[in-house]
């Protein structure tokens, strides 16, 4: 039983350490995924100063900020599911390796957190039915959060 809580201990950093990682490298070099966070930042950047220049380029702007919300809320999502888990997993943490779960739990909450704070604030820039629907998903997250 120790054996494989300290395996999975030792999983969880691994993972945590290479979200860090990957953070700090993704900030630090050219996203080559239109799916990654920085890539949707770039994106709406770029979309922003196409439009000032062109206004018949506001379409790209919109779909631009729509994939600008819709990754913070992916990684939101992601968040939950890995605070669920960890939730249900806290009662058979090994008391010695309790405050590193714990600091593995408090950076999950703050990615949830983060991410929803990048939906948060591109929500008020989306229109129609892509706001409607992408302010659902945040509210469902938001409702659903996982508390400590």
């Amino acid at each position: 039983m120790v054996t494989t809580l300290l395996i999975i201990h030792g999983l969880v950093a691994v993972v945590l350490l290479g979200g860090l990682t990957h953070q700090a490298a993704a900030a630090c070099w050219p996203a080559k995924s239109k799916t990654s966070l920085v890539a949707s930042f770039r994106s709406v950047t770029g979309a922003r100063k196409a439009a000032r220049a062109d206004q018949g380029r506001q379409a790209e702007l919109a779909a631009a900020i729509e994939r600008a919300t819709v990754v913070p809320l992916e990684t939101a999502r992601a968040a939950t599911e890995a605070l669920d888990a960890a939730g249900r997993l806290r009662g058979l943490v090994w008391e010695m390796v309790a405050s590193d779960f714990e600091t593995g739990y408090l950076l999950l909450q703050t990615g949830f957190r983060g991410a929803m704070a990048n939906a948060a604030i591109n929500l008020p820039e989306l229109s129609g039915d892509t706001r409607s629907r992408l302010d659902g998903e945040y509210q469902n997250l938001l409702a659903h959060r996982p508390v400590s």
